[in-house]
């Protein structure tokens, strides 16, 4: 199977002239999901092959979305959901988590 992707991609490679080769990546502020949505962005899925979560496209504008959570505040909001589930608790806030959006080019 690794052969076989191997030779797919050198065969995509052939196929792309060299100018396409140099594609210079461009930089931009990355972007909070609620500024994403508030500008008409909408959802939809994709692979996760690079850890985003899912993605979000407004007409030509496509970024990719992840998750900063740490092991830490998951924990504290486990335990949170899970004194809920076991006859309820005084206190509901947890900390939320915060994504971010990369534009893809």
């Amino acid at each position: 199977m690794k052969a076989s992707v191997q030779m797919f991609s050198a065969f995509c490679v052939a196929l792309v002239p060299g100018e396409a080769l140099s594609l210079e990546v461009g930089f931009s502020d990355y972007k909070l999901l609620p500024e994403l949505a508030a500008t008409g962005f909408e959802p939809f899925s994709s692979s996760g092959r690079n850890g985003e979560m899912f993605a979000m496209r407004n007409a030509d504008q496509f970024y990719a979305c992840y998750g900063l959570d740490n092991s830490y505040a998951a924990q504290l909001r486990q335990e949170q959901m899970d004194a809920e589930v076991n006859g309820g608790s005084a206190n509901r806030k947890v900390q939320n988590i915060p994504v971010i959006c990369v534009k893809l080019q």
